[in-house]
């Protein structure tokens, strides 16, 4: 008996394989989020100091961080 396995090659947009409403927009939102996540690491922001940079409050920065994207 063989095991086979199934693979389904991606269109570029993992949101868009999963069937995501407006999966263009969630990607883009994606890519933002961690370009700002990046920026904070490279920067060694506290959640403070990017709080006050970014003009949002910490939780945002807190929820963005742990990419709970809405």
């Amino acid at each position: 008996m063989s095991d086979k396995t199934l693979i389904t090659v991606s269109s570029g947009n993992v949101f868009a394989d999963l069937g995501i409403n407006n999966a263009e927009k969630t990607l883009a939102k994606a890519k933002i989020a961690n370009r700002i996540c990046e920026l904070i690491n490279e920067c060694k922001l506290t959640l403070s100091t990017a709080s006050e940079l970014l003009g949002i409050s910490e939780e945002k920065i807190s929820i963005l961080i742990s990419g709970l994207l809405q």
